[in-house]
């Protein structure tokens, strides 16, 4: 161990190093915070012989930061929310607007524990990237509530853990008041599915399957379980849908990685595009969205061919022609349009959910909104 008033370094055998990872010291008290600035790693970095972690010691009230509020914000990524609401707004749109009889009580009940399940998966994967060591590596995405010492790692685990709990209680909820059968397998994949980005056993984001999971996980997983919990049975329609949302997820994930190549390759963090090289990548980009236009065309002839859903395909468009413009104009992993993908990838997300709203509306309700006006 070295040592200074302001600075500590630790080896991985040290018994402190956990401690100060989740945000103390033990002897400083709640004023000071141990805030990770270096992880010499050789499991991160192949060049490095040392197994080493150092501290700066901060005093929490000199921090610079936004409010708490605007930090948990932050920390739960609420921009991200719409992979899983997208999915789930289109499947009750269709529920909604035909004469299947829903009650609304369990509807908000779906919608809130999925979407409890997605932020807690947020703070799950921020707390296992700063335990690792990886978010001290410059990153351009990612809340980094935690690399700023804004948050203590133990704060972020139990709102996590919580949010988590919240989650199972909800679905549970949910199977019990529904016959049991195929739906609990579904109900038992999602558990399964978050508990892995709970306690990260397998590490699938780290070996290169966040993008497979994505699709699954945000896609058909989401959009037949809905279905499923709210009519008692699958449909084509939803599974279409979901292979739709499901491939917007998988092009924001990538494009995420995509983004990162660099540093994640810097820090031995195996995503897709890392071991695929910078060149597989970018035509990677280009079959995700080949993907996602044929998954758009599939639902607009088999599930609703209404004249409507012109808004969601102007509006897909609008948005993926000038992300893959930007990507293809992308000479190398350094160059300054790698940072902004994934926003603009989460900007094409939250378009195509507006036009398969607005849709739905005009489809389903305009005459109403007419009459009464």
């Amino acid at each position: 161990m070295v040592t200074t008033d302001r600075f500590v370094t630790l080896t991985a055998d040290d018994p402190r190093l956990r401690l100060h990872l989740m945000g103390r010291d033990g002897t400083r008290g709640d004023r000071v915070r141990p805030v990770l600035v270096s992880s010499l790693n050789p499991h991160l970095f192949r060049s490095v012989q040392l197994n080493e972690w150092t501290f700066e010691y901060v005093d929490v009230a000199a921090l610079r930061r936004p409010s708490l509020m605007k930090v948990w914000l932050l920390a739960l990524r609420p921009e991200t929310w719409v992979l899983s609401l997208a999915p789930m707004v289109s499947v009750l749109g269709i529920l909604l607007g035909t004469s299947t009889a829903l009650s609304m009580t369990e509807v908000l009940s779906v919608i809130s524990g999925i979407i409890a399940l997605h932020a807690a998966i947020n703070l799950f994967d921020d707390y296992h990237d700063h335990m690792r060591g990886w978010d001290r590596v410059e990153s351009h995405g990612g809340a980094r509530v935690l690399a700023q010492g804004w948050l203590r790692a133990g704060e972020v685990r139990t709102v996590a853990w919580t949010l988590f709990v919240v989650a199972c209680a909800i679905g549970l909820h949910v199977l019990a008041t529904r016959s049991a059968g195929p739906m609990a397998l579904v109900a038992v994949g999602a558990f399964l599915a978050g508990l892995e980005f709970a306690v990260s056993r397998f590490g699938l984001k780290y070996r290169g399957y966040a993008e497979i999971a994505a699709w699954f996980m945000f896609g058909p997983m989401l959009t037949v379980g809905l279905n499923w919990a709210l009519t008692g049975g699958w449909s084509l329609s939803a599974l279409l849908l979901g292979s739709l949302f499901g491939s917007v997820a998988l092009l924001a994930i990538h494009l995420k990685n995509f983004e990162n190549i660099l540093t994640d390759g810097q820090a031995r963090l195996l995503t897709w595009p890392v071991r695929a090289g910078f060149d597989a990548s970018k035509t990677f980009t280009v079959l995700c969205s080949g993907l996602l236009m044929f998954s758009f065309a599939l639902v607009l002839v088999f599930v609703t061919p209404w004249p409507e859903r012109l808004i969601a395909l102007v509006a897909l468009v609008s948005g993926i022609g000038p992300l893959l413009g930007r990507v293809s104009r992308i000479k190398s992993p350094v160059a300054g349009e790698m940072r902004g993908l994934y926003r603009g990838a989460l900007r094409l997300a939250w378009l195509l959910f507006a036009g398969f709203v607005v849709g739905d509306l005009i489809h389903f309700w305009g005459d109403q909104f007419v009459s009464a006006l």
